[in-house]
């Protein structure tokens, strides 16, 4: 279809100036952060969604996403009543209802920042292929239903994809999206998260994993990038980890770009108080709330349903809610928010730790750059003053956690695995580099337990705290479980069953089982060293193979799946140069092993798998 008014590329021209207002030096990130910002806003016109039509709504929420790369202007009112109102009473922010109900009105206002409209259809993938291009050219998508509108404004049509997909438009501009943050969108779905998408410069597309190029758009991306969205869980999150990037399940958030822009540069919550005095006859338990990485439920129902923090009975008994740190940037009022009205007294005490797992949902034995993973989670955690991260994994192996126990700002693991419902660990614990690695042990969840068979079970554990036996992490599926579930449960359990916070917990578990480092690392710290082993996988021998670029003290330590040592494989002093040093394996089992090779200025693991 030809041009209107004005070409493509002379659009492109003007507008692409804008990713430069990104990352504003008012608004704090951690170092590395995948989250852009732009500038607080003072003033937001709100617009009653009520009354449009879906494809108004649509256009919309384009337009806030296309402002918000400025600086924010519009607040959409789906839900979230709490947070709305909490930005005006404590962030001075001002509501303009002139256009509430005034959606042409809306668009006359802001006209000369809409350099014209992108024609697509929301009921297929020329919607997304709309949303992506809806930065590069300062326009907002719009369906053929809102053109005589646009007309009437006079906004004119810069372009159309109808009858253009996801594959056009990112082999097409490619090279002007965003290589931070990619958004999989359902086109049905379009009402949602494309202000953010917009506001970020990102890629939308949706066909995943029908075919095969999704894997090409992820690539696209720098590791340790944001997902936004959702699909199928197992398939987006093994693909996602592969390419090292972090899931946000999002694809029903609402107001994004707004809300990323206010600037809270520390986090804190309300209390880490807790009585973490040993008490013998007694069995320890933590129960912690799922699916706090959800960031559209924790952006609007989590707050004020009945059913989770909304609960009136909140703060009756110790609880644990998981909660993904990179709210410290993507919504900090809500964030805010929700710790200062944590439950906080004798009875009971709320407690937060990262959400899976840590930066966003991602599974450790897959993800492509888990140390640098582990750090930007370490330091999106210390910004939102968590201390514990929740891990989810296909498979347990504890190993695959020695990036996150590495960090400074990490001091225990709450492990799942994905495959069994969460608890096929049963409750296995263990302690990496001094810091505890803790599995769930139950999942209040139909059908595995009920609150009466879980108490049951419960009641039926060793009574010791110097015992790993005498504590019990129990997931809550916040889908079939609520706050009122867990109460019950914690009713019937007997009186020496003591429940308690997830800090607590941890304190707790370190100060009845002397928790002290296995010695296995994954610091990683090469500086010029390099090493491997072949062959790989080895049956009855291997040999190690390094190179130093200095003079050093030499040692290697063979560790299992689990990061207990099995064995010392040399130790020596070693001049500048490669050396090789063979290792007889054939008294091994077989498996999955890890070997730390260490010096006098470098530490570094590697894997070796035993096959017989």
């Amino acid at each position: 279809m030809p041009f209107i008014r004005r070409t493509f590329s002379t659009t492109l021209l003007v507008i692409l100036a804008l990713p430069s207002l990104l990352f504003s030096q008012s608004i704090s990130r951690i170092g590395n952060s995948p989250y852009p910002s732009t500038a607080t806003p003072d003033t937001l016109y709100m617009v009653n969604t009520n009354t449009l039509t879906q494809t108004q709504e649509f256009t919309v929420v384009t337009l806030q996403g296309l402002l918000a790369r400025v600086k924010p202007q519009i607040m959409v009112n789906l839900g979230a009543t709490d947070y709305i109102l909490d930005l005006s009473r404590r962030y001075g922010v001002t509501y303009d209802s002139t256009y509430f109900n005034d959606f042409n009105g809306l668009l006359t206002h802001f006209k000369p920042r809409i350099a014209g409209y992108i024609l697509c259809n929301s009921a297929d993938s020329s919607v997304n292929a709309a949303i992506s291009i809806c930065a590069i050219s300062g326009g907002i998508a719009v369906n053929a239903a809102d053109t005589a509108t646009m007309d009437s404004i006079g906004i004119s049509q810069i372009y159309s994809t109808i009858g253009r997909g996801e594959v056009w438009s990112f082999d097409t501009f490619q090279a002007s999206y965003s290589k931070r943050i990619i958004s999989i969108q359902e086109p049905s779905k379009c009402t949602f998260l494309s202000d953010y998408t917009i506001f970020a410069g990102a890629f939308s597309f949706y066909d995943f994993p029908s075919n095969v190029a999704p894997l090409s758009f992820f690539a696209n991306e720098q590791v340790n990038s944001a997902v936004f969205g959702w699909s199928l869980e197992n398939e987006l999150v093994t693909t996602t980890s592969e390419h090292g990037l972090h899931v946000h399940a999002s694809d029903f958030s609402s107001n994004l770009s707004t809300y990323s822009n206010f600037n809270i540069p520390q986090q804190h919550q309300v209390n880490h108080t807790s009585d973490t005095i040993l008490r013998p006859g007694v069995h320890t338990v933590c129960f912690v709330m799922t699916d706090g990485d959800n960031i559209q439920w924790m952006g609007g129902g989590f707050e004020n349903v009945s059913n989770w923090y909304g609960n009136p009975h909140r703060g009756e008994i110790n609880l644990g809610w998981t909660i993904s740190p990179a709210l410290a940037e993507l919504a900090p009022t809500q964030m805010k928010y929700i710790y200062d009205t944590a439950a906080n007294n004798p009875n009971g005490k709320d407690g937060f730790i990262a959400a899976p797992s840590g930066m966003g949902y991602s599974y450790p034995d897959v993800f492509s750059v888990p140390d640098s993973g582990a750090a930007i989670t370490s330091r999106m955690m210390q910004k939102a003053d968590l201390s514990i991260v929740n891990v989810i994994a296909n498979s347990y192996s504890v190993a695959e956690l020695i990036p996150y126990a590495a960090q400074p700002n990490i001091d225990a693991i709450f492990y799942y695995t994905y495959q069994d419902n969460y608890w096929g660990a049963n409750g296995y614990t263990t302690c990496i580099n001094g810091k505890p690695v803790i599995a769930a042990r139950y999942n209040l969840v139909q059908p595995d337990y009920s609150t009466y068979s879980l108490a049951a079970a419960i009641d039926t554990m060793p009574k010791n705290p110097y015992s790993d036996e005498g504590y019990s992490l129990v997931a809550v599926n916040v889908w079939s479980s609520t706050v009122d579930s867990v109460i019950k449960c914690v009713q019937m359990l007997d009186s020496n069953v003591r429940v308690v916070t997830p800090e607590a917990f941890v304190k707790l578990y370190m100060a009845g089982n002397n928790c002290i480092a296995t010695g296995l690392t994954s610091i990683n710290t090469s500086n010029g060293v390099t090493v491997y082993n072949q062959p790989n996988p080895s049956t009855d021998h291997m040999d190690i193979v390094y190179t130093l670029p200095t003079d050093s003290r030499v040692e290697a330590v063979l560790y299992d799946e689990y990061g207990h040592e099995v064995q010392s494989l040399f130790s020596n002093y070693s001049n500048s140069g490669t050396h090789t040093e063979p290792v007889d394996t054939h008294n091994l089992s077989a498996g999955l092993y890890f070997y730390t090779l260490r010096g006098d200025y470098f530490s570094i693991t590697r894997k070796c798998l035993i096959i017989r």
